[in-house]
């Protein structure tokens, strides 16, 4: 009997064939929950009256009364790819779409059935969904590879048809932003280390950390030269980055929830004092790819006024729920410059006085900044003029009171005599019938109130100015 010759390799071949089906099952598995998920999310979105994902975006950045978690704007993109089933969207992604869709069923007078948009509920099947993906992508993936080194590309079970669906500068906005997660990562591993200094130390080694940290995204860009392909105008390449940074409030509210074993464990571990906060972590990397964003692109009019928003969001984190006060000043002061090509001058004024404020937390205590918080208490350091007339109206109510003490003079007298000598100097025989007590109040009064009145034009000058 004529025997058929065997190939050589022919039987790893097979045995990597053998192999791979059970892979492809548990990855098919995987992509049949991934793809429930966003059928549900898809119907969710039918059952709210099909609103539009502009509208969806609009809505999305509403807060709820009562609720202190921030609103997050959802980008129309993030919102779109929710519901494609390609990938697992974000718990993030997730609670502003149902969110979203919820508000918008609202506002047309649909009848809401609270079941269905309970941010639990869907963070819970996110959840279940999150354990099958990540099972089959670790237990497989060797299997997988194992087949695609034994077999040819012809002979290939898997086609990889969302590699070949990417565009060029999908890809490279791709490689750049896990580039960038990752430096995030390991960047706030290091902010992590010197938040337990004290402060001056602590804001010398974050100075000196912030600076090596831009000089490795000097060297990023230069390694990284995206593709001739035109981009987006109207939304940001990182946006997705910028928002699951804003929405780990949301997220781990929810993530308290004790039936999610996953996620308690997950929390068990980042609680630890060498890891840092997960927000921590996703605003810096959200200030580092808003960085790349910010030298690498030739930003639209929209896009500067999304990136400065960003930017003040980063700023205020930092100032606000880290203590790291160079990076709020840097994020801050990168607003400023982008609120100023747009012309946003009640921008740049809140985040001026946000960066005059973290200046002055990097000051040790001394002189320089007693006269700091003197000017943040009298006229928050000249970005609110106008208190500087509720300074004014203090003073003649207490020198008023204070001549009535010490004089006998008519109340009505007094009063005048508070009142003008507040906003003119004293001049020849103004002090002519006042006793010596009458007298260094006047005098101390005058020369406050010219004082009071000469920062306040000058404030004012400079806001009506701005403005021009």
């Amino acid at each position: 009997m004529r025997k058929h010759p065997v190939k050589s390799g022919g039987s790893a071949k097979l045995g990597a064939m053998c192999a791979g089906r059970e892979a492809c099952v548990m990855v098919n598995d995987a992509q049949r929950a991934v793809q429930q998920f966003a059928d549900d999310l898809k119907d969710l979105r039918t059952y709210a009256g099909m609103p539009s994902f502009e509208r969806m975006s609009i809505l999305s950045k509403r807060q709820d009364a009562g609720s202190e978690v921030k609103a997050i704007p959802l980008p129309n993109s993030t919102a779109s790819d929710a519901i494609r089933g390609k990938r697992l969207p974000s718990a993030a992604t997730v609670l502003a779409f149902v969110g979203a869709c919820r508000r918008a069923a609202t506002e047309d007078g649909l009848i809401v059935d609270p079941a269905r948009f309970d941010p639990v509920l869907w963070h819970r099947g996110w959840a279940r969904t999150r354990v099958l993906r990540d099972a089959s992508t670790t237990e497989g993936t060797s299997t997988v590879n194992a087949l695609a080194d034994a077999v040819s590309s012809s002979d290939s079970v898997l086609p990889a048809a969302d590699e070949a669906s990417e565009s060029e500068r999908s890809r490279f906005v791709r490689e750049l932003t896990a580039h960038i997660e990752q430096s995030g990562e390991n960047y706030s591993r290091e902010i992590q280390q010197i938040r337990a200094l004290p402060p001056p130390r602590r804001s010398h080694e974050e100075a000196i950390k912030l600076e090596a940290a831009l000089d490795d995204l000097s060297l990023l860009l230069d390694e990284y030269i995206p593709p001739p392909s035109p981009q987006p105008r109207n939304t940001l390449t990182f946006a997705n980055t910028y928002f699951e940074a804003a929405s780990v409030g949301a997220v781990e509210a929810l993530s308290r929830d004790p039936d999610i074993d996953l996620v308690a464990a997950v929390r068990a571990r980042e609680s630890k004092a060498h890891d840092p906060p997960k927000a921590l972590v996703g605003y810096l990397t959200a200030l580092l790819a808003a960085e790349v964003e910010f030298r690498a692109s030739q930003l639209t009019y929209t896009q500067k006024v999304l990136l400065a928003n960003v930017y003040e969001r980063i700023g205020t984190s930092m100032l606000v729920e880290f203590e790291l006060y160079i990076h709020a000043m840097f994020a801050l002061n990168r607003a400023i410059v982008l609120y100023r090509q747009t012309d946003d001058f009640d921008a740049q004024d809140r985040c001026g006085l946000s960066s005059a404020r973290a200046r002055h937390k990097t000051l040790p205590p001394g002189l320089r900044r007693a006269v700091s918080s003197a000017l943040d208490l009298l006229c928050c350091y000249g970005y609110r003029p106008f208190r500087m007339l509720g300074w004014l109206a203090l003073q003649i109510v207490a020198s008023t009171l204070a001549l009535r003490i010490v004089t006998d003079i008519s109340t009505s007298l007094v009063l005048y005599t508070g009142i003008a000598n507040c906003f003119s100097p004293l001049g020849l025989g103004d002090l002519a019938g006042f006793g010596q007590g009458a007298r260094a109040i006047l005098v101390t009064e005058s020369s406050l109130g010219t004082l009071t009145v000469l920062l306040f034009v000058v404030f004012l000058s400079r806001r009506i100015v701005q403005v021009r």
